[in-house]
């Protein structure tokens, strides 16, 4: 049975270490593809996510146990990031040319659909699905930088429209009006290259 990120927390914070490696077991390959998904080259993302972990450990004594461990952590990984780009970090997306990078990615996929322990599905699903896959990050590229930005906070993070209000320093109905027209965006341009 799947402890809870709050009870995790609870038993790190009374002395439990494998408690917390539970939680790094958890989200260390969504952290990373999440930062990689921002805009960092490998290593510099492999060293933010690290930073992340350590910055959490730092501050899980403080962390209000509501169930939102997740998009605590991203919203951490996020502020960093920004901190890293105001100090001149390049934007480079690495692609996935590596199988392990592969593997990573679609067991962050099966995570993300709940599919985690289940054996992968037919080779030529798993292949419509990374073809899928790849479609949808490309048309997430072509987006306007903050509303690729909005899109993966959202999906990729878990965070509330408001926490990404919050984050980003802009009004609610920004990032409303981010999210509608990303999806109006994407969806015009996946069916176009269906089509095609």
């Amino acid at each position: 049975m799947s402890r809870s990120d709050d009870s995790l927390i609870a038993r790190y914070l009374e002395g439990d270490a494998e408690a917390f490696e539970d939680l790094y077991r958890r989200y260390a390959s969504r952290l990373l593809g999440f930062v990689l998904s921002l805009g960092a080259d490998r290593d510099a993302a492999e060293d933010l996510a690290q930073r992340t972990w350590l910055r959490a450990l730092e501050a899980l004594d403080a962390y209000k146990p509501r169930g939102r461990f997740r998009p605590w952590l991203f919203q951490t990984a996020y502020r960093l990031w920004v901190d890293e780009k105001r100090s001149g970090w390049e934007r480079r997306r690495t692609p996935v040319d590596s199988e392990e990078e592969l593997e990573q990615a679609a067991s962050s996929d099966r995570a993300a659909s709940g599919a985690e322990g289940r054996p992968p599905a037919d080779p030529r699903e798993q292949a419509s699905a990374c073809e899928e896959r790849e479609l949808v990050e490309a048309a997430l590229k072509r987006l306007p930088e903050e509303m690729s930005r909005t899109v993966l906070l959202r999906i990729d993070g878990d965070l509330a429209y408001r926490e990404i209000a919050e984050l980003m320093g802009c009004p609610l109905g920004t990032v409303l009006w981010r999210m509608s027209e990303a999806q109006r965006r994407l969806a015009r341009e996946l069916a176009s290259v269906r089509k095609g």
